[in-house]
């Protein structure tokens, strides 16, 4: 785990200063050792973060013989034993680093070496023999990696955070179609636009290949290629999907659990911990968990993680975000982030973290584990859809009668469930849009329209739901506050839930098996009880944190000043006016008022404020 940068230009020599103070910008991704390296077109650097093999035998830039190729890299290859053991027996490799098997691959297959390797991943590969340059992101987006393409001089800039890009003398500059994506849509992160006008994000499952005349970005993976939709799904059983499906668990868990530090388990009281706790008793006796918490007793989860840790003989340490800091809090987390947050629950994540950096070094998450089980509450109606492809027509209606018998307003329900599972997205699963369009000026309403597309490559309404979460707004805004959030305080995340056959495996998976009696996630659950004798099988319930209260009260002042002081003052998004009028309304209501719609219009505001200019 480690932070990537460098300048490629086959123009003219990169400025090895200027590399070195973008580097410089991501020391806390890699405090342990810090190394840069050159050739004639490209100044490539590391951070490195010693998580396997801390001695000096795992330090980058990995090189061949002949030191033409020349590799650093972010993140981890959980099957680098398996790898050697398969092409490389006879190689005697230098130490136990999993990354040393990187340069021996890409000897042997070129680019598509990246087809060999299971992890998370940022590389960057530079090879004097070809005359070029890789950059490339695994399948799935856990590890960032940014770049700005400066057309004038041929010159690609990278790093693994986006505040470094601007260290080359590159300006900030608001991209507003992606501020238009995420007022309308609550999308963050699905394409390769970032916030910042022509600086991109390497897509998942993308690499860009650099040469001296041309510049192409190209796609190694595609989910849908490892799924075959014409079987016929009447013969499979339960009992083989759930053999499949506990043995891919394992295996993933197991090669995620190769590390030379200290570890954690970030938990809650939800499944996705409960799993996550599950596993770690087939291969560690002892273990921390760590839990953020709250003064609002109400909204924390404390209880049920503690329970979850105490009949795993684990121990649970809780942590709690003063209140009297969360303003400043709130800040320092935008500027980490530097682009806005989806729920205020991602400034609690960040202060746990930040309480946690000396007691572990790497922490198991549960995130993608929704996703690939399909435990999204409105992804309901999608198997409802695709069950009624089935004869026991009366079965499937009583169980999903009895699922919305947990909805005080159904309709409102199916309606959010629709537009998840069909339209553009922009509304939750109980029906509420995510913005109000009152909130814009005159200006801003007639050109809301963003450029994106989203598709659904399946038939199933419910492998495309899966699809769309793992692919849109789910899984990529939750990886890069985890990313950012963890890696702010020198910390390495592992998600055992994103191996990719693990994923392919929970998407090929019938849809008949994913909601069985009422209940979401059965299989998952169902591993959970064999490990853990009391766990509860439950439905998700909606993971609420104390943002209406912290709106109404720590972040009051701070609202009402911003809106003062704009509220004569013209703008190309917002109509301060009403939203002052809407905040009065929020302030005083005792009724559930959408707190999103305030929470938007804050992060953009402050996100401007503290991080563009």
């Amino acid at each position: 785990m480690c932070g990537i940068s460098g300048i490629i230009n086959f123009n003219k020599k990169p400025n090895k200063i200027v590399a070195q103070n973008i580097s410089n910008a991501i020391l806390h991704r890699g405090p342990d050792f810090q190394s840069s390296w050159s050739n004639n077109f490209c100044t490539h650097n590391i951070a490195r973060l010693s998580i396997v093999d801390l001695s000096e035998n795992g330090n980058q830039p990995f090189l061949s013989d002949d030191k033409k190729i020349s590799i650093v890299y972010n993140g981890e290859i959980y099957n680098f034993l398996e790898i050697k053991k398969k092409y490389f027996s006879k190689i005697k490799f230098r130490g136990n680093c999993d990354g040393e098997v990187l340069v021996y691959l890409y000897e042997k297959f070129g680019i598509n070496f990246v087809n060999e390797i299971k992890g998370m991943f940022a590389i960057s590969i530079s090879d004097e023999r070809k005359k070029c340059h890789y950059l490339i992101r695994d399948r799935f987006g856990i590890k960032p990696l940014y770049y700005h393409l400066n057309n004038k001089l041929k010159e690609v800039t990278f790093c693994s955070e986006v505040q470094g890009i601007f260290i080359n003398n590159i300006k900030k500059n608001e991209n507003l179609n992606e501020i238009k994506k995420y007022l309308n849509f609550d999308l963050l992160a699905c394409n390769k636009e970032t916030w910042f006008q022509d600086i991109f994000q390497l897509q998942p499952s993308h690499f860009l290949e650099i040469t001296k005349n041309n510049i192409r970005i190209r796609k190694y993976y595609k989910i849908e290629d490892h799924i075959d939709e014409s079987k016929d799904e009447n013969k499979a059983s339960l009992k083989n999907e759930q053999k499949k499906l506990f043995k891919a668990l394992e295996l993933s868990f197991k090669q995620h659990s190769i590390y030379d530090v200290k570890e954690g388990v970030f938990t809650s009281g939800g499944a996705d911990s409960a799993l996550l706790l599950a596993l770690s008793k087939n291969i560690r006796k002892k273990i921390n968990t760590f839990t953020f918490n709250f003064k609002e007793k109400k909204f924390s989860e404390i209880d049920e993680a503690k329970k979850l840790a105490s009949e795993c003989n684990f121990f649970n340490k809780d942590e709690i975000l003063p209140n009297k800091n969360l303003l400043d809090y709130y800040f320092k987390v935008i500027g980490i982030q530097q682009e806005p947050i989806s729920s205020l629950r991602v400034v609690s994540h960040h202060h746990l973290y930040e309480q946690i950096k000396d007691k572990a070094k790497v922490i198991f998450e549960g995130s993608g584990g929704d996703e690939i089980s399909a435990g999204y509450r409105y992804q309901v109606l999608g198997w409802y859809l695709d069950m009624l492809k089935e004869k026991n027509i009366q079965k499937i209606n009583s169980d999903f009668s009895k699922f919305l018998s947990l909805y005080q307003q159904k309709e409102k329900y199916i309606d959010g469930s629709l537009n998840r599972l069909f339209g553009q997205g922009g509304s939750t699963s109980d029906g509420s849009i995510f913005f109000d369009k009152n909130f814009f000026s005159e200006d801003f309403k007639k050109n809301l329209k963003s450029d994106f597309e989203i598709k659904r490559p399946f038939k199933s309404n419910l492998r495309n739901s899966q699809y769309v979460d793992l692919h849109y707004f789910k899984l990529p805004r939750s990886l890069k506050y985890a990313d950012r959030a963890a890696m702010r305080f020198s910390i390495e995340t592992r998600l055992p839930f994103l191996d990719h056959e693990l994923v392919e495996k929970c998407i090929q998976m019938p849809s008949k098996f994913k909601f069985i009696n009422q209940h979401q996630r059965f299989l998952f659950k169902k591993y959970i009880k064999s490990k853990i004798k009391n766990y509860k099988f439950e439905n998700k319930r909606s993971i609420a944190d104390p943002q209406q209260f912290w709106l109404k009260k720590e972040f009051k002042e701070y609202i009402q000043d911003s809106l003062s002081n704009k509220i004569n003052k013209s703008d190309d998004i917002f109509d301060y006016k009403y939203i002052q009028s809407f905040y009065k309304k929020f302030l005083s209501s005792k009724k559930h008022i959408n707190s999103y719609f305030i929470l938007s219009f804050l992060n953009v505001i402050t996100w401007r404020e503290k991080v563009l200019r």
